[in-house]
């Protein structure tokens, strides 16, 4: 039996939306994933100091990530030259996804926004769009109507999507990505 589709022909929540809210349900998850790719590896402190982040946050995003199989302890550290952290296989892909959506964001000057917790995987529930509210807050099982909104808003604000208003009745409105918005849809949709 195929999954009933919404009026926009996309499937009700896909799996993909659970794992892109918890690669960002942290607010270091991503630039730790980033800078472990970019060093290949790298200590503890090293991290905390690169990201210029507390410790405690590291730490949660650290373990976290080691949890979701993303990140391992090295098994050759104690070496003084070893990094105390590595990516996993999983987390060799996860990892260059990270770096490129930071430095496309970065290029933008929102590097922010990879920071804040649904603005990403409401960007990735949009995608290619167009998408209506309900498809964007269905496509994230966890995140409430009013976190949908304002990271919709938030979106909007940073011009990497517009919302289009059709005069029907009811009026509905659609989220589109911007050609911004369409330089960071593909990154999102290999996460």
């Amino acid at each position: 039996m195929q999954p009933r589709e919404d009026i926009e022909g996309r499937p009700p929540a896909s799996p993909g939306g659970k794992h892109v809210a918890r690669l960002f349900a942290r607010r270091w998850t991503v630039p730790v994933l980033a800078q472990l790719h970019r060093e290949g590896g790298s200590r503890f402190v090293s991290l905390a100091y690169r990201l210029s982040a507390s410790e405690g946050a590291v730490r949660a995003a650290l373990d976290d990530l080691i949890e979701g199989g993303l990140i391992m302890p090295n098994p050759g550290y104690g070496h003084p030259l070893r990094p105390e952290y590595v990516l996993t296989p999983r987390g060799v892909r996860a990892g260059v996804c990270c770096a490129r959506l930071e430095g496309a964001l970065e290029s933008l000057g929102l590097r922010s926004l990879v920071l804040r917790k649904w603005t990403m995987p409401v960007m990735w529930a949009v995608g290619e769009g167009p998408a209506r509210f309900t498809a964007v807050s269905r496509a994230l099982s966890g995140a409430t109507d009013r976190v949908v909104a304002g990271s919709l808003r938030e979106l909007c604000d940073a011009r990497l999507l517009a919302r289009r208003v059709h005069d029907d009745f009811p009026p509905t409105s659609l989220y589109v990505p911007t050609r911004e918005g369409r330089s960071i849809a593909p990154i999102l949709a290999e996460m």
